[in-house]
């Protein structure tokens, strides 16, 4: 697909929200940028390709963004980012193999799901990592699904992390967050370098949302203090789940 200037630029207001969402919810931006990215009209394979590379400065500036706010943990992030960077290969090599109908639906059913998680409540309190190695192994393996997440379906799987190492570690909500993106980065490069060689990415594209994304997360950061968060989580559901049907009306279009 010839990649115009006019796709860019759509890229690049793309990339702004998904900033914004990264700095809210610790994410990389990605179960929105998907299914816009197909809706502007890139093919499934090439817009979670493409979604991936977008995602890895916007995590980078969303990680310096929360230790400015000195809200960060390393140990737990670079945990999962080591299996992640793995199971990155697994999901780009999932890519070509996935028919893209059979893709789109179960990008769908992550959007959905991911909807209905935005619904349940965390802690407001918690604590910091407490590093004993079986829960050091537990996360790396973890990392393993993630970073397969990421290379099949282009997210960074934050709004898979950061409730399991809320709810399964105690870890305080914002450290989680900054965790999550962490972790995002291993998977973003492994699986970008992966769908390069699959021919899977636009480069200047996803810089063309992603450098413009980066700017937006810190101005997610500093919302995040001072938004309320059930509302915003709320509106991001339901984008979420029109796309959702969006995305299922054209899978099946496809017969």
């Amino acid at each position: 697909m010839k990649i115009t200037r006019s796709l860019m630029v759509k890229g690049a207001v793309l990339g702004v929200f998904a900033g914004v969402l990264s700095g809210l919810f610790g994410v990389g931006g990605g179960i929105i940028m998907v299914p816009v990215l197909v809706m502007l009209g890139l093919d499934q394979r090439l817009a979670s390709g493409t979604s991936l590379a977008a995602t890895v400065p916007i995590a980078v500036v969303g990680v310096i963004t929360y230790a400015s706010h000195g809200t960060i943990d390393l140990i737990p992030g670079l945990a999962i980012g080591v299996g992640s960077f793995f199971g990155a290969f697994l999901g780009t090599w999932l890519l070509q193999r996935v028919k893209p109908k059979a893709l789109q639906l179960f990008f769908a059913l992550a959007m959905i799901l991911t909807a209905v998680r935005l619904f349940i409540d965390l802690p407001s309190e918690g604590s910091g990592f407490d590093p004993q190695p079986l829960s050091l192994v537990l996360l790396v393996c973890f990392g393993l699904l993630v970073g397969a997440l990421a290379g099949l379906l282009g997210i960074g799987g934050g709004l898979i992390i950061v409730p399991v190492l809320v709810l399964t570690l105690g870890l305080e909500p914002n450290l989680a967050k900054s965790s999550s993106l962490i972790a995002m980065l291993p998977s973003g490069v492994s699986g970008t370098y992966g769908n390069l060689r699959n021919h899977n990415v636009s480069l200047r594209l996803a810089a063309a949302t992603g450098l413009p994304g980066a700017l937006s997360t810190i101005f997610g950061g500093w919302l995040v203090h001072v938004i309320d968060t059930r509302l915003a989580m709320g509106l991001f559901a339901v984008l979420l789940v029109l796309s959702a049907l969006q995305m299922v009306r054209k899978a099946l279009k496809r017969g």
